[in-house]
């Protein structure tokens, strides 16, 4: 029974997720900072420690509830991972009232991808072009905003043109720093690097299928359709307090669970020493062109991935048993490559960190 109802809340989270801006969902991000922390010193970890406790959420998002036995600092780690995501706007939010939110201010859309553009008839090792610019206001991306927040952190930057409306420069470092955290995992996520762009399925501007999110899948006969996106945000699984975070009896479930991931993600195969991507990688627009890749050969299965558009589900021109499944091949593929890119993500989330407060 307990197995069968877990499953029934994993689909129900599968559906509910449709932001074309999230990337992993917090079982993933939270795994990425919980790898991270096992890299670093007890002083590396104080040191990001004294920087998150100027934020201006400390006494609210961050603080631990009664009952969850887990260290300080690893509750911290995890928790800075997933703000970013707390602080998004809920749906139809006005808009002019936003920057004077005190959560919403801190929100930035943008800044948490970038659609290099895979065409269909490309072939995967075509060169990259150049990105499709967001619709939103701001145009940037992730690659811009984590050389900037590096930069910000390491004090290469006197002011930082993201800053939230009073919010102090000591506050800010710890806002920065959370970006930090939360960028790292976004910009491996393929999805978040990738556009497909096709007129016949897509008839926005840029014919980009925003990320995966303009695309309509199954997994399997019995689940209803999602998108792309959201299928790749919810491969490693899924935890169920994280987002409320003040239940102590779920938060100790979700903590568990993400210390599996971490240990299942950083042995044999995935243990460092066994990625040369590490080394031969450094660089942040380096992880952006392996997730495009992996979008073009995986994610899109090279250009053949069989899909329903969502204009055309919306419409009802596709029914729900007409939209096509992916195939059992991709999906252990794809699953394969999720826990990849997520152990790529907290090696290198720890590397950066690890420069940051190394003085």
């Amino acid at each position: 029974m307990k197995s069968f109802r877990w499953l029934l809340i994993t689909i129900a989270l599968i559906l509910s997720g449709n932001s074309s801006l999230w990337a992993w969902n917090d079982l993933g991000h939270i795994t990425v900072a919980q790898i991270a922390y096992r890299q670093m010193s007890g002083d590396e970890r104080l040191a990001v420690i004294s920087i998150l406790k100027q934020h201006p959420h400390f006494d609210t998002y961050f603080k631990k509830p009664a009952g969850l036995d887990m260290p300080d600092d690893e509750w911290l780690f995890m928790r800075a991972s997933t703000w970013c995501d707390y602080i998004r706007p809920e749906r139809g939010s006005d808009r002019s009232q936003i920057k004077s939110h005190p959560i919403n201010k801190f929100h930035h859309g943008p800044w948490h991808y970038i659609n290099y553009p895979f065409k269909v008839g490309d072939a995967v090792g075509a060169p990259l072009g150049a990105p499709l610019l967001p619709t939103e206001d701001e145009k940037t991306d992730v690659v811009q905003q984590l050389k900037l927040t590096r930069e910000i952190l390491q004090k290469k930057v006197a002011q930082d043109p993201g800053i939230a409306q009073g919010v102090t420069p000591e506050q800010n470092q710890a806002v920065r720093l959370c970006w930090l955290f939360h960028l790292v995992g976004d910009l491996h996520q393929p999805l978040h690097a990738t556009a497909l762009v096709d007129p016949a399925h897509f008839p926005g501007p840029d014919h980009g299928d925003a990320g995966g999110n303009l695309i309509m899948i199954r997994s399997n006969a019995q689940m209803r359709t999602s998108n792309l996106h959201s299928y790749w945000d919810g491969l490693l699984g899924f935890v169920t307090g994280w987002r409320g975070g003040n239940n102590a009896e779920k938060l100790t479930a979700d903590v568990k669970r993400c210390r599996t991931q971490a240990d299942l993600l950083t042995h044999g195969a995935l243990a460092a020493d066994k990625l040369p991507e590490l080394q031969q990688h450094p660089e942040f627009v380096d992880w952006a062109e392996e997730s495009f890749r992996l979008a073009a050969a995986v994610a899109y299965d090279g250009g053949k991935l069989k899909f329903a558009s969502k204009k055309d589900v919306d419409e009802k021109r596709v029914s729900n048993d007409q939209i096509p499944m992916l195939p059992p091949v991709l999906q252990e593929k794809a699953r394969a490559t999720a826990n990849k890119r997520i152990a790529l993500a907290g090696y290198r989330l720890a590397s950066q960190l690890q420069a940051i407060v190394r003085k």
